[in-house]
């Protein structure tokens, strides 16, 4: 795992890792940049309301994001990400969606 900061365009850091395992994001997390086939967990979207995350797969990988027990991520329980694709969700405090 790789870390790094951004700061955004309003000032705040952006977290941005680099994972080659399946891992569990977390409050601090916000971008997670994927390599290989792994599979990322979203925590309860219940704990996270309005946190937003940004996953990419950098290689030719299959990245497959995972939401927390029964909850749903746009009306699924996975999205699968292939080679150069991202994808951005949001918890509304019930699931997460794809923005």
């Amino acid at each position: 795992m790789h870390k790094h900061q951004l700061e955004d365009i309003e000032g705040l850091t952006k977290d941005i890792q680099t994972y080659s395992t399946n891992t569990t994001l977390g409050a601090n997390n916000d971008v997670a940049i994927c390599t290989g086939t792994i599979t990322i967990n979203l925590p309860a979207a219940a704990n996270y309301t309005g946190k937003e995350y940004t996953i990419k797969n950098k290689s030719t990988g299959v990245i497959t994001v995972d939401a927390n027990g029964g909850e749903l991520i746009d009306g699924a329980t996975t999205q699968s990400l292939i080679e150069h694709e991202v994808i951005k969700v949001i918890s509304d405090g019930i699931s997460w969606w794809i923005v």
